[in-house]
């Protein structure tokens, strides 16, 4: 027997069957979730009950989150985790982010001048066009960073450690990479102007069309490196290793060269009037097609050690190669100091 609560041939209610309908289709109302805003504002008031030891903190370990116009200075995010954070032309001066991890975030046109990144984790992150003068990244570790046109001049990286990090059109000038390591980076049309790399490393890296006029790179390691293009007059590179160093096109007028390690680097098209080159290690060294036109304290033995052609500008001002007992290895007061090329 079969029993009818309502008639087969009813119709149901169109309002209330679109009410049955909408009662699973709305999604649940948003009207009490927290604006990006709030969430960071919320999270930065319980880190800091973290950082403090007080009941109820929590470390902020955002997630995905974006905040457009961000002014946030003087913010404590030490030891804080970040994923995936977008924050353009965030205001962040004075940041205390020591200790902090940060992967895949993006803080373009930021303002970080004058914060203290110190011993802070920066994976594949987007720093392009950020303020970091005066700013404190000592011990700090960055993979596959960009730092494009950023602005960081007396910022400090003494000890960090860099890889695949790109610096085109930064402002560096007066940093200081005091033993830091930086490893297949790139520096196009960047100022390192009185930059100081006290036994930094620097290997398998691009220095191209780089302002590294009088940069200090005393005792520092230089190896499988290109340095093209640039102009770094007055620099310093005593007791530095060049070792298999491009150094190509590109001025090092006035520079120090004392006791630096030349073997199998490369100085074609460069010019050396007035660099010095006492002590320095030239066995390998190659000076074929540069200008030692003006060079000091270059003796026979080093100049047999390199190799020279008749591209070379010698010290004296003729053209190489160099012939043991030529005399050609002096400086001639007052000579003119001819171009690589010149005839």
């Amino acid at each position: 027997m079969t029993v009818w609560l309502s008639s087969p041939d009813q119709e149901p209610d169109a309002e209330s069957a679109s009410e049955d309908v909408g009662s699973f289709a709305r999604p649940p109302s948003s009207v009490n979730e927290p604006s990006p805003l709030d969430e960071w504002r919320n999270g930065l008031r319980l880190h800091k009950a973290w950082l403090a030891g007080k009941e109820g903190g929590r470390r902020f370990e955002p997630a995905g989150l974006l905040i457009e116009g961000l002014r946030e200075p003087m913010a404590q995010l030490e030891r804080s985790l970040f994923r995936n954070w977008t924050a353009p032309a965030a205001d962040l001066k004075q940041v205390r982010l020591q200790g902090a991890e940060l992967e895949e975030c993006s803080i373009p046109f930021a303002n970080l001048s004058s914060g203290d990144l110190t011993r802070s984790l920066w994976i594949r992150c987007n720093l392009n066009d950020a303020s970091l003068s005066s700013a404190s990244l000592c011990e700090a570790v960055f993979q596959t960073t960009t730092f494009t046109n950023a602005r960081a001049p007396g910022s400090r990286w003494m000890e960090s450690r860099l890889s695949r990090c790109e610096f085109s059109g930064a402002a560096l000038p007066q940093a200081a990479f005091h033993q830091a390591v930086l490893l297949e980076c790139r520096f196009a049309d960047a100022n390192l102007e009185e930059t100081l790399w006290y036994h930094a490393r620097l290997q398998f890296s691009r220095l191209n069309g780089v302002n590294l006029r009088s940069a200090n790179f005393t005792r520092a390691v230089v190896e499988s490196t290109e340095i093209a293009h640039c102009d770094a007059t007055g620099s310093k590179w005593s007791q530095a290793n060049l070792s298999g160093t491009l150094m190509l096109k590109s001025l090092f007028r006035n520079s120090d060269f004392r006791g630096a390690h030349l073997r199998g680097a490369r100085m074609a098209g460069s010019t050396f009037d007035g660099a010095r080159f006492q002590g320095a290690v030239t066995f390998g060294a190659d000076f074929r097609g540069a200008n030692l036109a003006g060079a000091a304290g270059l003796t026979p033995r080093q100049l047999m050690q390199a190799r020279t052609d008749q591209e070379t500008i010698l010290p004296n001002g003729s053209r190489g190669p160099y012939l043991l007992y030529s005399g050609a290895e002096k400086t001639r007061p007052g000579a003119a100091i001819p171009a690589a090329g010149d005839d």
